[in-house]
């Protein structure tokens, strides 16, 4: 049972009041009723899951809107609340007033209409657990109702805390309803005026497959353990990829890879293709190359999964596979 099912128990047994406060000591009727209502819970609430997830039908989605290979979906939830507008001057043309998104607002919630967490700004999904993602756009595509907000495609930018949403690494949101800013109604008079429009939408949160290296990891230094930076493993045409998509290294932001021999030479760090061109074999992934940009020198690699999916062995080597240095990377 995954963490919305088990929240989504919980709160039925207390709302029925089968769940005791902690000052009182249960009954031994009110234990048989406990149990039986949670294995009466537990079947409706797996039914539940089970025909949501059979329901979502992925080809229905558009192509630049499908979630990366190697992603599975972890979490359906409906989003309901306003998009919050600002009447404000055009960026391109200080002449011109128009309604821009400042934020939007909504309650999370599952199938069932339980409360699973809230929508803020930047923009950012929070769980009744406290964990967080922070989604950045990658698509963008209209929907069929011309009057409602686009579908989205974003990625997790950043995810705190340890529940449901920790490992979120893409969101999708779909089937949206309303929440679209007036064409009209934004002028001088009204600078600064706030827009309060109501909206649904269907919001898709996926996690890396565990069977799976796509994702973003944390590196570690293999001598001294610190973790560096974090790599994004994609797969492309049936390859695989790593880039690096954030360095722990001060006024790593504004370097370039100045020893590369090759045409990484001088790219921004940032972005930089660290891993090309692996391929899956067997238990491994291997074939490919991987650059140490503060070398510059480029070795052959091969990476496996261990722990579950949760750690990625990462050997570079020159020749021999017995001759070079292993790393262990984390998911993020």
């Amino acid at each position: 049972m995954n963490i919305i099912h088990q929240q989504s128990r919980i709160q039925l047994l207390r709302s029925t009041k089968v769940l005791p406060s902690a000052n009182s000591l249960p009954s031994a009727k009110s234990l048989r009723a406990a149990r039986l209502l949670i294995t009466v819970a537990t079947l409706l609430l797996s039914a539940v899951g089970t025909a949501g997830a059979a329901e979502f039908d992925t080809s229905a989605v558009p192509a630049p809107l499908q979630v990366p290979a190697g992603e599975v979906l972890a979490i359906p939830a409906r989003g309901v609340g306003v998009q919050i507008y600002e009447c404000a001057a055009a960026q391109d043309d200080p002449s011109r007033y128009t309604w821009t998104l400042k934020a939007p607002e909504a309650e999370l919630q599952d199938e069932s209409g339980l409360t699973l967490g809230k929508h803020y700004g930047g923009p950012t999904w929070e769980g009744t657990d406290g964990s967080k993602v922070v989604g950045e756009v990658v698509a963008k595509v209209d929907g069929p109702d011309a009057a409602a907000i686009p579908w989205l495609l974003l990625h997790a930018k950043s995810t705190s805390g340890s529940g449901m949403f920790a490992h979120v690494t893409s969101i999708q949101r779909l089937h949206s309803v309303g929440g679209k800013a007036p064409a009209t109604g934004c002028d001088a008079k009204q600078l600064g005026k706030e827009l309060r429009v109501p909206y649904t939408a269907d919001y898709r949160f996926y996690t890396a497959d565990p069977a799976s290296p796509i994702g973003l990891w944390k590196t570690i230094d293999d001598k001294t353990g610190k973790p560096t930076g974090l790599i994004r493993i994609y797969e492309r045409d049936g390859k695989y990829f790593g880039k690096l998509e954030e360095s722990f290294k001060p006024g790593a932001e504004h370097r370039v890879c100045a020893v590369c021999t090759d045409e990484r030479k001088d790219q921004p760090i940032i972005g930089l293709s660290i891993i090309r061109n692996l391929q899956h074999e067997d238990n491994e992934y291997t074939g490919g190359d991987i650059l140490d940009p503060e070398s510059g020198s480029v070795y052959r690699c091969k990476i496996h999964l261990e722990q579950d999916g949760t750690r990625l062995v990462v050997r570079g080597f020159i020749g021999f596979s017995l001759l070079g240095r292993s790393q262990t990377w984390q998911r993020q």
